[in-house]
C-alpha cells in the first residue's frame, strides 16, 4: 500500500463515518420530534407559526439533534399574516 492509497482509503472511511453520523442524528431527531405538520407553535417572543415543513439538525454544533419547524407567521387571531412572512422555530424554542 502506498501513502496515496492510504489517504484515499482513509478519506473514504471518513466520508462514510460522516454520513452514518448524519443519519444517526436525523433518526434521533425524528424519534424525539414532538410536533407535526399542521400544528400551531409559539415561542417565547410571542411569534406563532402553523407548521408546514420539518427539517432536522443540531442548532449549535454537537448538541442534541432536534426538529426545526417551518411555517407561515400567524397574527394574534391565529390567521396567516398578509405579507405571508415565514419563520423557523427550533424544538427547544417552543413554549
Amino acid at each position: 500500500m502506498t501513502f496515496e492509497d492510504y489517504k484515499k482509503e482513509r478519506y473514504a472511511l471518513e466520508e462514510k463515518l460522516a454520513r452514518d453520523i448524519s443519519q444517526l442524528k436525523i433518526k434521533y431527531a425524528k424519534e424525539n420530534q414532538k410536533y407535526q405538520i399542521g400544528d400551531v407553535l409559539k415561542r417565547k417572543s410571542g411569534d406563532a407559526i402553523k407548521v408546514d415543513k420539518v427539517k432536522y439538525g443540531c442548532p449549535f454544533g454537537n448538541y442534541e439533534p432536534q426538529a426545526h419547524y417551518y411555517g407561515v407567521l400567524l397574527t394574534k387571531k391565529g390567521e396567516p399574516r398578509k405579507d405571508k412572512a415565514r419563520m423557523c422555530i427550533a424544538q427547544f424554542e417552543v413554549i
